[in-house]
């Protein structure tokens, strides 16, 4: 299996068309962080289309303007939907407030377990099969 590790998070694939984004523990996510993930999951996926599963750590947190790149699709043009585990009661509050606020332009749905998540973008996936991977 492929994937990066830092302090803040990995990135891995999980499937042909399936990468997971897991944010460790405390993190605090900037622009920077963005800019990078970005770039891992475009490199770790050939440069095609890709579902990302991210699933949050405890006590996470992320700066307004990598809240404000993440809802824009131009910023991540390869990212067709995002199923986001979150972790605590506090990250489902915050996740409902960026989906009605932010309105992220990639499919984006909060869930409280990995295999929902999961099934959720295998789901998706198979709806856009004529996607070419």
């Amino acid at each position: 299996m492929e994937q990066f590790t830092n302090e803040k998070y990995t990135v891995r694939k999980l499937a042909p068309n399936i990468l997971e984004s897991i944010i460790h523990n405390h993190a605090n996510l900037e622009e920077e962080d963005f800019w990078k993930l970005n770039g891992l999951t475009t490199e770790l996926n050939n440069n095609k289309p890709f579902f990302l599963l991210v699933t949050t750590g405890y006590f996470t947190t992320s700066s307004e303007e990598f809240l404000r790149l993440s809802a824009e699709k131009d910023k991540s043009p390869l990212s067709i939907a995002r199923a986001v585990v979150v972790s605590s009661l506090g990250h489902r509050m915050a996740g409902k407030f960026y989906l009605k606020v932010r309105k992220p332009q990639s499919e984006t749905k909060l869930f409280r377990n990995r295999e929902d998540a999961i099934n959720w973008l295998t789901e998706i996936s198979n709806k856009n099969s004529t996607i070419t991977y």
